[in-house]
This record gives structure tokens, C-alpha cells and sequence, in this order.
């Protein structure tokens, strides 16, 4: 196989695989940058591509499939699984931090789980569909980038119980900021006005595994909540009066009465 082909062939089980060059950096312990310029210039020593191999869990002879087998990669666990995860709190915090592309030596380091116990529980998540992970102990995720937990699902009940923990507390960090708005949008822009918040949301997301080599001390965890309903406190609804509740009102009512108000008709 010729050094062109070589690499060709390494691109088609990273593509098909749904692997990253970020990804593969943090699997091989290298700058995202190596890894480009490792597929720009289609070289590197063997040593690396024994790593790279490694890190895909694959022979040298595998590089002359043509059609690598897909890894099937999930956007949302069942919601047993998830009851798993809040029942066995070493198992959620090996997830979060696979999440959180933690090499495992940075396990053994900061967390107080024996080795071997951490050894079982990253093969339970492998058992669960949530990493593939082989004989060197490297990792790669199998979440898609669109991964979430459940909407009020046991993740996100067991993290509303730990509400007041989260907000106790000044958000006047560097990066850190609480802001509480109340508006009265119509169901139109609420929409739009979603999207755009969930694409920010997905920026942060997006840059973990970007920032995944750095050292841990150097990547300091945030954690993000993000809100938004239809709501008045009860101490403001003892003041009000209306026929109706208007947070409900679809969209196809909104754009009946603005056409009525357009012919000047009565709602």
C-alpha cells in the first residue's frame, strides 16, 4: 500500500467512525495540529501510526478494508439507563468525565475510585453504548454532537433536586454570569429566539473536545443551565387579573389576530 493510500485509508475508518481530528488528538495525546498536518503532508514515523491504529482499536492489515465497519453513536440514553447513571453516582461521574475527554490517568490522579473499580466502570459504559474502549485503556466517545440527556428525564430530575446548590452562589467569576429576564414575545419569536440560544449552547459544547489537550487544571469545569417558560410567580399572579393565559396562545391564533386587526375586525 503506498503512503497515499495509506492515509486515504486512515481517513475513511476516522470519517466513517465519525472521529475528529480533535478526537483522535486527545485519544493519541498529541496538539490537534500534529494531527493535521500528519493527514497535509500524509507522513508520519510508525511509532505514531501504531498510536493512531491503537487509538481506533485496529491492525495495520485492518487500513486495507475499504468500507471500515460504522460505530453506531447515540444522541440520548433510555431512560433506564439514565435511572443507571443517578443510581451509581462513580458511574455518572466516569460518564461526565469522558464527557469531558479526562485522559485516565487524570482519573487515577483526581478521583478517590480505585483502579480497578475505575477499570469496570468505563467497561460498563463500553457496555452501555456510551465509549468504545480498548486494551490500552484509550477511549472515544460514541455520543453524537447533538448528545442530551432526556427532557425530564432521571438526569435532569436528579439536577433540578440540586437546584439551590447550583444557585447559592455570587456568579461573579471570570466567564461565569446569572441573568433573569421577563418578557411577554409572541410564540413566533420565542421559537427563534431558542435556536439561537441552543446554537450558543452548542459553541460550548463544540469546545470541549477542541480544548480536550490541555491539561485538566488548565480546562476548569462550568456547568451551563439554560431555561426558558411560560411563568409568573405566585406573588405577582395574586395581583394580576386575566381572562386568559396568554403564554398559550399558538401561533396560528397570534397571525389570526394580527390579520383581523389588519381589516380592523374584533378579535
Amino acid at each position: 500500500m503506498s503512503r497515499l493510500h495509506l492515509f486515504d485509508a486512515l481517513r475513511s475508518h476516522l470519517k466513517t467512525r465519525g472521529i475528529s481530528y480533535s478526537e483522535l488528538a486527545f485519544g493519541i495525546n498529541v496538539a490537534e495540529g500534529t494531527v493535521k498536518r500528519i493527514f497535509t503532508k500524509n507522513d508520519c514515523s510508525t511509532e505514531r501510526l501504531d498510536e493512531i491504529a491503537d487509538y481506533l482499536g485496529i491492525h495495520l492489515a485492518d487500513l486495507f478494508q475499504k468500507n471500515p465497519p460504522p460505530k453506531h453513536l447515540i444522541d440520548q440514553l433510555s431512560p433506564e439507563q439514565e435511572a443507571k447513571l443517578v443510581h451509581n453516582k462513580k458511574l455518572l461521574m466516569l460518564a461526565v468525565c469522558v464527557m469531558d475527554f479526562w485522559p485516565f490517568k487524570d482519573m487515577l490522579k483526581y478521583l478517590t475510585i480505585p483502579r480497578q473499580e475505575c477499570v469496570e466502570l468505563l467497561q460498563e459504559l463500553e457496555r452501555m453504548g456510551f465509549i468504545e474502549l480498548n486494551d490500552k485503556l484509550n477511549y472515544r466517545l460514541l455520543l453524537t454532537r447533538n448528545f442530551s440527556w432526556l427532557n425530564n428525564g432521571p438526569i435532569t430530575q436528579f439536577v433540578k433536586s440540586m437546584s439551590y446548590d447550583y444557585f447559592d452562589h455570587p456568579f461573579d467569576a471570570p466567564g461565569e454570569f446569572l441573568k433573569i429576564v421577563n418578557v411577554r414575545i409572541s410564540p413566533y419569536v420565542r421559537n427563534l429566539l431558542k435556536g439561537k440560544i441552543e446554537e450558543v449552547l452548542q459553541q460550548y459544547i463544540d469546545q470541549v473536545s477542541l480544548d480536550a489537550h490541555l491539561p485538566l487544571d488548565e480546562r476548569p469545569p462550568l456547568s451551563i443551565c439554560v431555561a426558558a417558560r411560560s411563568w409568573v410567580p405566585e406573588f405577582l399572579r395574586e395581583l394580576m387579573q386575566m381572562d386568559e393565559d396568554e403564554s398559550n396562545i399558538s401561533p396560528h391564533r397570534v397571525l389570526t389576530r394580527l390579520s383581523r386587526k389588519k381589516r380592523g375586525l374584533p378579535d
